[in-house]
C-alpha cells in the first residue's frame, strides 16, 4: 500500500455552499471565485484565532477580517459554529500533510511513530483549540446538513489516516484505526489540561505550587503515552512456554 494524499478523505461538497456570494464589490459566479472567498474566510478565522479567545469570535468578525459583508459570509457557513467545523476539516487536511512528510522513507519504530504524531500535533494548534470544542460545541450547533457533511468527511480521513499509520508500521496492521482514536481522545483531553482558559491559567499562577503540579507539556506527554500503546500494539504476540499438560502427565506416570 503506498502513501496517501492527505487531501483523499471527501469529495463531497464543503459545509455552507449556497448559491451567490459576493467578491468585494461584485459577486462571485464562478466555482473557483466561490472556493476562493471561502478560504479567505478560513484564512481570516485562523488568524482571530491567534488572538482571541474563541468564544468571541463571530460570523461579523471574521466576515471583517476578511473584508467581506457579514451577509455574504453567511451564504459560506449558516453558522459560526459551521465555519469552524469547516475550519477543522482544513486543519486536519494540513496536519495530516505534515504528519505524511514527517514518516516518509524508513519504516517507523514505536518510538519515532510517536516521536513524530505528538510534533506535529503540538505544532497544530488551532487544531488543537477546535478539536477541544468539537463534540461538545461545534458538531451539536450546525445545521444537519452540515455535520452530515463533516461526519463522512472524518469518516475519510479516518480511512486515510489509519492506512498511513499502517503503512509506516507494518506491525500496526489491522490497528491504524485503533491508534487515531485513542490521539484524537489524548488530544482533547491532554490538550485542555496543557492550555487552560485565561481563568483557570490565572489562577495557578497566583499559586506556585499548584501551577507547578497542574502544569502540562503536551508534546512530552503525549509522546511518552502514544509509545508505551503503540509498542504494546505493535509487539509480536507472545508465545507459550508451558508444556502440553497430556505429554506433562505421561511423563509423571513413567
Amino acid at each position: 500500500m503506498g502513501r496517501l494524499s492527505a487531501g483523499a478523505t471527501s469529495r463531497r461538497p464543503a459545509p455552507g455552499g449556497r448559491t451567490q456570494h459576493s467578491i468585494g464589490g461584485r459577486r462571485a459566479r464562478s466555482a473557483a471565485d466561490k472556493t476562493l472567498r471561502r478560504e479567505h474566510l478560513l484564512q481570516a478565522a485562523h488568524r482571530l484565532l491567534q488572538v482571541s479567545q474563541f468564544e468571541t469570535i463571530t460570523v461579523a468578525s471574521v466576515a471583517r477580517e476578511a473584508s467581506l459583508a457579514k451577509a455574504s459570509a453567511y451564504t459560506y457557513f449558516a453558522t459560526r459554529e459551521a465555519l469552524f467545523l469547516a475550519l477543522v476539516a482544513r486543519e486536519l487536511a494540513q496536519w495530516m500533510a505534515a504528519l505524511e512528510h514527517r514518516l516518509a522513507g524508513d519504516t517507523a519504530t514505536a518510538a519515532s511513530l510517536a516521536r513524530d504524531v505528538a510534533a506535529t500535533l503540538g505544532e497544530a494548534r488551532t487544531l488543537r483549540l477546535l478539536l477541544a470544542r468539537l463534540h461538545s460545541t461545534l458538531e451539536s450547533n450546525v445545521p444537519a446538513q452540515d455535520l452530515l457533511w463533516f461526519k463522512r468527511f472524518l469518516a475519510g480521513f479516518l480511512d486515510t489516516s489509519s492506512a498511513l499509520i499502517e503503512t509506516a508500521l507494518p506491525a500496526l496492521r489491522g490497528k491504524g484505526e485503533q491508534v487515531c482514536l485513542v490521539t484524537h481522545a489524548l488530544l482533547i483531553g491532554l490538550g485542555q489540561l496543557a492550555e487552560p482558559s485565561p481563568k483557570v491559567a490565572a489562577v495557578l499562577r497566583s499559586d506556585p505550587e499548584l501551577d507547578a503540579r497542574f502544569k502540562v507539556d503536551f508534546e512530552t506527554t503525549l509522546r511518552g503515552v502514544l509509545e508505551t500503546l503503540v509498542a504494546a500494539w505493535s509487539a509480536p504476540p507472545a508465545t507459550s512456554t508451558r508444556r502440553p499438560a497430556r505429554g506433562r502427565k505421561r511423563e509423571a506416570n513413567s
